[in-house]
């Protein structure tokens, strides 16, 4: 080798060296977390549930759970993504004028109170209290009715 090429080889060893060590790790960004979505799509007629039970063939791992109900022209489906709005968009363009429209149906929250220690005591306090209470208004109107 000519003496120019060795050191065109160590330059660009050198180089890439210090690409490789001068740069910290990158990290990837956090994933969203997939959630739960039911979407009820229009059809256009009857005659197009072959086309959308083709379409939805093709999101096997997206799509939960598919209602077909060919009197309203509707599929209610079931999606797990992270961004509904996309699949929604993805729907759109894979249908094309089958699909009238899709409506995202938002899930209500379930509200369950959580059991507070001091709100349990105070509940029990206050049940023993009435439980009292009627039991000695029944004995007083008890001994009122004999006399």
């Amino acid at each position: 080798m000519a003496e120019t090429e060795l050191w065109i080889h160590a330059r660009f060893y050198q180089a890439f060296q210090y690409s490789v060590g001068s740069f910290p790790a990158v990290s990837k960004p956090p994933t969203p977390h997939k959630q739960e979505t039911t979407m009820v799509l229009n059809l256009q007629c009857s005659c197009s549930y072959e086309k959308i039970k083709k379409i939805l063939c093709d999101f096997p791992r997206e799509i939960k759970d598919q209602v077909y109900d060919e009197k309203n022209n509707t599929v209610t489906i079931k999606v797990v993504c992270c961004s509904p709005e996309n699949f929604r968009d993805e729907l759109c363009r894979r249908g094309g004028k089958t699909i009238k429209s899709i409506e995202i149906v938002k899930p209500q929250p379930q509200h369950r109170p959580h059991p507070d220690a001091t709100s349990t005591a105070a509940a029990a306090a206050v049940a023993a209290a009435t439980a009292a209470a009627s039991a000695a208004a029944a004995s007083a109107a008890f001994a009122s009715a004999a006399v």
